[in-house]
């Protein structure tokens, strides 16, 4: 027991050094240590209707074709379809035994190819099945994994868990402004929330009310997937790539920002009380060209008068820095 509790120390201690994008396949390294086996995954993924979609995973000592090459039998995977159902319940898997019959022969052969004959599979007990976290360790030999090494894996995967939460909030306190304000999230690339700050949450409501949970709006994957600022009505968010997630940071969209120069003097102009006609012989351009202006910066600010003109330019001052 206590070198056991000295592992989990050294495993919490990796948390607070490790970056994101090697912290998992550090965890896999370490968890040798508690359990003999010789090859591993742990792996980050969604659970759709009747398949799972893995996303980023680390692998240990084994083809990372693997992935790749589970992808086109997963479906017909009893195993899969059991872990979706109670993703965690431990299942101590001898695919010899389990992958018998013709309708298993897929898998059965993916098993010989990968040399996977036991598994020890455990994931996330989780309400939000769209999410799923899971280990699995493999051994090509004939001898299985028993019920103490079974019991290690349990013991263990609740601090992996945790430890992965922190690191992952680790992640974020580095990115935050001196005067500890932050607006961040940790995405995969499919979008999907890894951790989210409460201000993050707060900024993408105003611009979509209907926000999913779980996942970034499809309107800024395509940006976020490139790399590309998305820019929104109330919000701006920025991506950084980390390995195999995305760091988002949100800021909130002034009216002014919206705005080209132009619009911008032609805005504070009008809402000073100045006419179409008194703005074009200061700026030296036509009426028509100042009302087509205006017109411009209605929509763009989403307002319909003078007042609320003069609104949204008095806040835009008042988030200057």
């Amino acid at each position: 027991m206590e070198a056991f509790v000295g592992e989990l120390s050294r495993l919490y201690r990796l948390a607070s050094a490790a970056s994101v994008e090697e912290f998992p396949e550090r965890v896999v390294t370490q968890l040798r240590d508690w359990i003999a086996f010789d090859g591993a995954v742990f792996g980050f993924g969604e659970s759709g209707a009747k398949a799972l979609k893995i996303g980023s995973s680390a692998i240990y000592n084994r083809d990372p074709a693997i992935l790749q090459d589970y992808e086109q039998v997963s479906h017909t995977d009893p195993t899969t379809q059991r872990f979706m159902q109670t993703p965690g319940a431990l299942m101590n898997v001898d695919t010899q035994s389990v992958y018998t019959g013709k309708e298993n022969r897929p898998v059965a052969k993916f098993s010989s190819n990968h040399d996977l004959r036991h598994l020890l599979l455990l994931g996330e007990e989780t309400s939000d099945r769209s999410r799923l976290r899971w280990i699995v360790l493999y051994r090509g030999t004939r001898k299985g994994f028993d019920a103490y090494e079974s019991r290690r894996l349990s013991a263990a995967w609740n601090h992996v868990l945790c430890a992965l939460e922190l690191n992952r909030a680790r992640t974020l306190d580095l990115h935050a402004l001196p005067d500890g304000r932050r607006a961040l999230a940790l995405v995969s690339h499919s979008g999907a929330f890894e951790i989210a700050d409460p201000a993050f949450l707060k900024l993408m409501r105003a611009e979509w009310r209907d926000l999913p949970a779980t996942h970034l709006p499809a309107a800024a994957v395509p940006a976020m997937q490139s790399g590309k600022a998305f820019v929104g009505r109330a919000l701006e968010i920025r991506f950084s790539r980390r390995g195999d997630y995305v760091l988002c940071e949100a800021r909130a969209q002034k009216a002014g920002s919206r705005l080209s120069p132009r619009e911008a003097q032609v805005a504070e102009y009008f809402s000073s009380g100045h006419s179409s006609k008194e703005i074009a012989a200061m700026l030296g351009i036509s009426p028509n060209t100042v009302r087509a202006q205006l017109a411009r910066v209605y929509q763009k600010l989403e307002i319909n008068d003078k007042a609320m003109l003069a609104s949204s330019l008095t806040k835009a001052r008042r988030h200057e820095p």
